[in-house]
């Protein structure tokens, strides 16, 4: 989002100062109204000359909608990252030493293009373990080393490791400079080389282009103009066009290099020749009108995107046969009648896309985050919620610890689109959530004489937030009152309206009641009858992509969990 288009939405009185900057009448920070806070118009980096606070368009979009209602499952768990913890100097300074006396692997240094006091100046070391040589990269944050990235030496196989239980920070980022055009690269070597060119306002991320945590993303979401001069092949570009979204594609430039990386070109090319490629790069937005060809190098570069890049998809074979994988910018409704189990499934989707490593957040205005966690605990420990002790919490915490499982939540005074939407924002960018689970639309729908027409905006403004964060969301609704014996149909959404059209998906769940509707005996002495049998069906009930069809899941209600049906 334009920084204009962000203020006319908030309703930020502002007008043009020169040519490339606004300035707003009120400082939402010290209520000075005597237009005093000027703002970028492209980067929306801002200052106020009265009270000399100044950040980017994202700080004063926190202090206008603050967004802290998203919470990582690890943090319910009381196990987020250790701070503090820090590597002793001692072994920094043995490292070092062990180099300085090594000649095969200073010259392996220099022949990288790296010079003896670049060397000095990150501190790289040397380790040895029998036959094998290890570069140590020092990781310093604070003025203290807080991790080491260990590099295997030929003649061994390249190779990393850090240590574990160790904070993973920006390389470089205590020399970050947050008001001036920021570099990211993808490796220690090319952030040496970039500082060693003079380029001192230059990080990479720890672990290779496809790892952007929120620990990386918060220093970097508060700086101005980004150069993403990540590697040139499909990895580096999938890499710096996700790190583009998170920080904003609109001040992320996407440098062209005729090399591998940013070391490979300074070994061949000059800095000049580098303000050359600056000068001509562009920013990875897109525009709002495309001509047939740019739609065609959209396409080509969404494919690229997606190779190596794991699919989403919900889990259970049978499911994903009629369902298939989930697109970027989809919209899936997931209905059924009270009980069946909505949340559940939702929940099990998004336990099991953490396992592999997919960022998910579900965001239940039905139940508080500490019920889900108990839910998500019920099923690794296969244990009943009801039952669960201490001792099931404590082991599900290994398990469970480091889970990319993020659960949003909103209290009566904050429950509004807006707020809801800024908060998926947030979780998005900040966290890299690939997929959005809503529950349940009819919360943010309170309109008693226009409720149809209220929640068909609602719903085409779910699939245009979806499409703007790139990636699918699923938003549970409930059908109208209805015999629990027919099984929900196109439109039984409550309030429905648009939502069958809206939807690119629409899923429903159904599970046939127990027994008849005549009280015996047993209703009143077994408080083990289920309401409804185990047997699930999921159907497909519409599809823009697919021809629909139906799967059946078994619903263990004891463990919180769907399982595909035996035989």
């Amino acid at each position: 989002m334009q920084p204009g288009e962000f203020l006319e939405q908030r309703g930020v009185e502002y007008k043009p100062s020169g040519s490339d900057q606004f300035v707003l009448r009120t400082c939402v920070f010290c209520g000075d109204e005597k237009w005093h806070l000027y703002m970028h118009i492209e980067t929306g980096l801002f200052s106020c000359k009265k009270c000399g606070t100044s950040g980017s368009l994202w700080t004063f979009r926190r202090k206008l909608d603050p967004v802290d209602q998203v919470e990582p499952l690890t943090k319910l768990l009381s196990l987020e990252m250790p701070t503090g913890t820090t590597v002793p100097e001692e072994q920094v300074n043995l490292y070092e030493a062990t180099l300085g006396g090594d000649r095969s692997a200073l010259d392996w240094l220099f022949a990288r293009g790296l010079t003896r006091g670049t060397i000095r100046k990150f501190r790289l070391g040397l380790l040895k373990e029998g036959m094998a040589h290890w570069l140590t990269i020092p990781y310093v944050k604070g003025g203290k080393v807080v991790n080491i990235k260990f590099r295997a030496l030929p003649p061994n196989q390249k190779t990393f490791r850090v240590l574990p239980d160790h904070e993973t920070p920006l390389f470089n980022v205590d020399r970050l400079d947050q008001k001036k055009p920021v570099f990211v690269t993808e490796g220690e070597f090319d952030t040496m080389m970039m500082v060693q060119q003079r380029y001192e306002n230059t990080v990479s991320v720890p672990l290779g282009a496809g790892t952007f945590g929120a620990e990386h993303f918060d220093p970097l979401v508060v700086c101005g103009k980004v150069y993403l001069c990540y590697d040139m092949d499909g990895e580096g570009r999938r890499g710096a066009l996700n790190v583009a979204q998170r920080l904003g594609p609109e001040r992320c430039y996407l440098p062209l290099l005729p090399t591998k990386d940013p070391n490979d070109f300074f070994l061949k090319f000059t800095k000049a020749d580098f303000e050359s490629v600056l000068e001509v790069a562009k920013t990875a937005g897109r525009p709002s009108v495309l001509s047939l060809g740019q739609a065609f190098d959209e396409l080509d570069a969404l494919r690229s995107e997606r190779l190596g890049e794991e699919p989403i998809r919900f889990g259970w074979r049978n499911v994903d046969r009629v369902v298939g994988p989930l697109r970027s910018g989809w919209v899936i409704v997931l209905q059924a009648i009270p009980k069946i189990g909505k949340t559940t499934f939702a929940l099990n989707l998004c336990h099991d896309l953490s396992q592999r490593g997919i960022p998910s957040l579900l965001f239940c205005l039905e139940m508080p985050p500490r019920d889900l966690l108990e839910r998500v605990v019920s099923r690794v420990r296969c244990v009943p919620v009801a039952n669960l002790t201490d001792v099931d919490i404590t082991m599900a915490k290994p398990t469970l610890y480091r889970l990319p499982l993020y659960l949003g939540r909103a209290t009566e005074g904050e429950l509004n689109v807006k707020r809801v939407f800024e908060t998926i924002r947030y979780a998005t960018k900040r966290f890299g959530v690939r997929l959005v689970v809503f529950d349940h639309i009819h919360f943010l729908c309170r309109s008693l004489e226009h409720s149809v027409a209220e929640t068909g905006k609602v719903m085409r403004d779910f699939k245009l937030l979806f499409t703007e964060l790139q990636v699918p969301g699923i938003v549970i609704a409930h059908p109208t009152k209805m015999d629990p014996n027919q099984m929900p149909g196109l439109y039984a959404a409550r309030q429905s309206g648009e939502i069958p059209g809206d939807a690119d998906v629409l899923i429903t769940l159904y599970r046939k009641p127990m027994g008849t509707d005549k009280v015996s005996e047993a209703d009143y002495t077994d408080n083990s009858i289920p309401t409804y049998e185990a047997r699930t069906l999921v159907r497909v009930t519409a599809s823009r992509f697919s021809g629909g069809g139906s799967a059946v899941l078994y619903f263990d209600d004891s463990t919180m969990q769907f399982r595909e049906a035996m035989g």
